[in-house]
């Protein structure tokens, strides 16, 4: 978490945002059809969204920082190769003869939405020094890491999270 700047001059109850939506479709390039178990050597995909970041000195040692992430992606044409569990010996994994259409499906590891936000505070101390605390929260929703043509592989996909940080140090006099 970066705070605005602080310290003789600075702006306090600043807000700076910033904001960008974007859209691309594209032809995306995989592995060579020699590899065993590659799907065709294209793939076409749409991507758009939306990001918003918002960063604010609330006072000279208080600042918060936020943003979202909105993100809509999708395979327009892609015949995926994929494994697939074989349930006779020699179990394993073998490739889904044809492979998968996958159009239609959001990218891999792209999850639709993601937000952060993070609130710094700082006590500089009498003697010399500074306490520095930070409590950050970042989520992601839920994405695949890899498709799934069976149900007893849906364990490819990651579920929502979400992480708690905090974090309190301190700093002396002479690293200021």
């Amino acid at each position: 978490l970066a705070a605005l700047p602080d310290g003789e001059g600075a702006k306090h109850n600043a807000i700076r945002d910033r904001a960008a939506e974007f859209m691309d479709e594209a032809s995306l390039l995989f592995l060579p059809k020699t590899f065993p178990y590659a799907g065709p050597d294209g793939a076409w995909e749409i991507v758009q969204g939306l990001e918003v970041d918002v960063s604010a000195a609330l006072r000279s040692n208080l600042s918060l920082e936020t943003g979202i992430a909105l993100l809509d992606s999708e395979y327009t044409d892609y015949i995926a190769g994929v494994l697939v569990p074989l349930t006779i010996p020699p179990y394993g994994s073998g490739p889904l003869a044809g492979g998968l259409d996958v159009r239609g499906r959001s990218l891999l590891r792209s999850p639709d939405r993601a937000a952060q936000v993070g609130v710094r505070y700082e006590r500089r101390l009498v003697r010399g020094g500074r306490i520095p605390v930070s409590v950050n929260y970042s989520y992601k929703d839920d994405y695949y890491f890899d498709f799934s043509a069976a149900a007893s592989t849906e364990w490819l996909r990651q579920a929502a999270y979400g992480v708690l940080n905090a974090r309190v140090a301190y700093v002396s006099v002479s690293d200021d």
